[in-house]
């Protein structure tokens, strides 16, 4: 069965992010991982990871960029959205202020979903993510190709009670996936530049 991921890359980032003793599994190897999720006779035919460079700081920046390259070499496809600034209101005070804010990604996610759908790259399609908003997406392919078997993998620490019922079958991404699927300390690239994991993720 031809089967791809789209994972979504803050939605999976920021629980890890949150707890400092999980920032090791900052550093993964997305083609391991996604084999905890399928059956051996599946064949995987596309890992899209979908995320936008960050502008938080530039030292986030840098690490995200390494990061990138290294996916890139384990043949995952980078999809890039944008972060925008927008206004916000503080609650507290009242005044106004900026921050960046992702944007894109859930239709980017949305778009492979459909758009590979009609292509016919996938009899089954894994979605690493636990925002409702892909729900719709996911809803269209099934009307269009009931055949076409949708799943989700949510990520860790998040429940999203309301998306499993969306989908053909659920999973929830646990800890014993994430450090079996850990990157060696160093990863040397088909140029020969090698990348060492950042010493904030180890």
């Amino acid at each position: 069965m031809k089967t791809i991921f789209l994972i979504d890359g803050f939605n999976f980032y920021h629980p890890i992010d949150s707890k400092p003793e999980f920032h090791k599994y900052k550093w993964l190897d997305f083609s391991k991982l996604v084999t905890c999720f399928i059956p051996k006779s599946d064949e995987v035919v596309g890992i899209y990871y979908f995320t936008a460079e960050t502008k938080v700081s530039e030292d986030k920046r840098k690490r995200q960029k390494l990061y990138l390259e290294v996916l890139r070499h384990m043949h995952v496809s980078v999809v890039l959205g944008e972060f925008k600034k927008a206004s916000r209101k503080c609650r507290s005070c009242g005044e106004w202020y900026k921050e960046w804010n992702e944007k894109l990604t859930d239709v980017n996610i949305a778009s492979a979903l459909i758009s590979k759908a009609f292509t016919q790259e996938y009899d089954k399609a894994v979605i690493v993510c636990a925002d409702y908003d892909i729900t719709p997406a996911a809803r269209t392919v099934k009307q269009f190709f009931p055949e076409k078997i949708i799943e989700v993998v949510i990520p860790f620490s998040r429940k999203a009670e309301e998306i499993k019922k969306s989908y053909d079958r659920f999973h929830h991404l646990k800890e014993e996936h994430l450090l079996s699927s850990i990157l060696p300390t160093e990863v040397k690239l088909d140029s020969g530049k090698i990348i060492k994991r950042p010493s904030e993720w180890g």
